[in-house]
Formats: C-alpha cells, sequence, structure tokens
C-alpha cells in the first residue's frame, strides 16, 4: 500500500499518473526508492523463490486501480495486503463487460479485431481523461481474462439458434407441450442441517426424497428417510399417486435410490403393481 500511496504523492504533486507509476516502477527494481519504500517494493514479489527486484509497472498500475476503487480503508488492507497474490475474478475487472459488448457480435471478430475496436472506443469514451487512458488494459490483459470465461459467457450474442444451445452444459426444454402429470421428476437430497439420529442419538443429516410435475414444477409427492435408498424413493412416488394420481413418465438420474428393482422389476416392482410402464434414465 505504501507504494500506492508514494504514487499518488506524486500524482498530487503534478505528475501524471503514466509517470509517477514508471518512476516509482523503475527506482524499486534499481533499488534507489527510500529504504521504507524499497522494502514494501522487496516485499512485494509474492511468488515463491522470485529473486526479482522491485515491482512492475504492470502490477503497480493495478493496484493503484483497486486502490482507487476500494470503498473504505478496510477494504484497501484487504486488496493490498503484503504477500498475497491477486488472483481476480472475471466478475470484478471493471472493463471487461465493456470489451464484451464489442466482442459478442454475430460477425464474429477474433479477440485482435474486438480489440483494434475497444481501443478506438476507449479513447474516444474517456477522451481528455489522462489517467483513464493511460489504465487502458492491454491485449494480453484482455485474453488472459477471455480465458477465464466460461465458453458459454464469451459466446453469448456470437452464435444464435442450435450453435448457442450446443454451448450450454444443458438443454432448457418446453414442458408446456406436456400435460399436468405427463413427466414427474424425482431426485433425492442430503437436508442441510443436522438432527439427532433416531436410533444412535448422534447428529445426522436426513435424506430428503422430492417428486415434481414437470409442467407446473408442483411437488407432487415427497419422503424423508435416514439415507437415500429405494424404499425412500418408492415411498414419494408412492404419496404422489395416492394424493395426485397417475403419471405418464417418471424421470430420475441413475443413483441407487433409483435404480433398485423394488420399482421396476417385472413382477413385484411398485410401477407394475399401479399398472405404471413408463420409467426414464
Amino acid at each position: 500500500m505504501v507504494l500506492v500511496v508514494e504514487v499518488m504523492r506524486l500524482m498530487d504533486g503534478g505528475m501524471p499518473r503514466k509517470g509517477a507509476v514508471e518512476l516509482v516502477a523503475k527506482e524499486s527494481q534499481a533499488s534507489s526508492l527510500p529504504p521504507a519504500l524499497q522494502k514494501a517494493a522487496d516485499k512485494a514479489n509474492a511468488r515463491k523463490g522470485s529473486t526479482r527486484r522491485g515491482v512492475g509497472k504492470s502490477s503497480l498500475q493495478q493496484w493503484l486501480s483497486d486502490y482507487m476503487a476500494a470503498d473504505n480503508a478496510s477494504e484497501r488492507l484487504a486488496t493490498l495486503a503484503p504477500g498475497k497474490i491477486q488472483v481476480k475474478q472475471p466478475e470484478t475487472i471493471g472493463w471487461l463487460p465493456d470489451f464484451l459488448a464489442i466482442y459478442r457480435d454475430p460477425r464474429g471478430f477474433n479477440i485482435s479485431e474486438a480489440y483494434r475496436r475497444f481501443e478506438k472506443w476507449w479513447a474516444q469514451e474517456f477522451a481528455g481523461q489522462e489517467d483513464v487512458l493511460e489504465a487502458m488494459p492491454s491485449m494480453d490483459a484482455v485474453r488472459r481474462a477471455m480465458k477465464k470465461l466460461p465458453v458459454v459467457v464469451s459466446q453469448k450474442y456470437r452464435v444464435t439458434g442450435s450453435a448457442w444451445r450446443s454451448l450450454n452444459p444443458f438443454i432448457r426444454r418446453d414442458w408446456e407441450q406436456v400435460p399436468v402429470n405427463g413427466v414427474w421428476v424425482g431426485d433425492g437430497h442430503n437436508m442441510k442441517l443436522d438432527v439427532l439420529h433416531p436410533i444412535h442419538g448422534r447428529p445426522f443429516s436426513p435424506e430428503i426424497t422430492m417428486v415434481i410435475d414437470a409442467r407446473t414444477r408442483f411437488i407432487v409427492g415427497w419422503s424423508l428417510a435416514l439415507s437415500e435408498n429405494v424404499i425412500a424413493v418408492a415411498d414419494a412416488i408412492r404419496h404422489g399417486v395416492q394424493h395426485h394420481g397417475l403419471f405418464g413418465i417418471y424421470y430420475s438420474d441413475n443413483g441407487p435410490g433409483q435404480t433398485g428393482k423394488t420399482l421396476d422389476a417385472d413382477v413385484t416392482g411398485i410401477l407394475r403393481a399401479i399398472g405404471h410402464r413408463g420409467w426414464r434414465r
């Protein structure tokens, strides 16, 4: 933090931001800063085994931006803590949405072309604001930020239709065409709480199994059990059928509670007992 304060002191004295950053960085690398500042500069090299002295211009420029973006002294201390390597998340990069607004174009600009357009926009948007103009991210910074984004985020609006849907980790289905009770979806979840076990008395998390109607998102059946098992699933289905009638298709994952013969055995399975044949995993 003392290095950032030194840069701001130089700026208050009339030196441009770029010049102040370059001066402090250069003197830190030459070990010509005052002892207290030089000690801070050497300590700022948080990478284990590093023999480099001082700090680089880009690092100091980023620290200055982080310092100016912080709302209070506590945030500044947390952000610029000595020995802390900053891993910047994409959502905290202030200029990234502006770059994405240019990159996300159906014409499919590559990063180099998008950067040239971004550079032109930056110059026009911040004309006359020298500090901001000097803080424009480099091409390398843009590429690093883009690598951190999931492809489904970076390619949004660049591709459409089936090409866009293929990038998603799931398929959003249109349930409006399915009748009520047409498809039930079931799954078990370990409850996010601890209660006393009814047998041994120690804390444990019970398993709740829920069955929803896909069309209405209404919970048609549920059961509570000591652990995930096929009886709990069968009980949830029983509860749903008892109160809301027979379903068309039951959809589930391949978990141990969903695949037992108690459910779909040819003669003794609960689905056969209620005269049902629809089952999908």
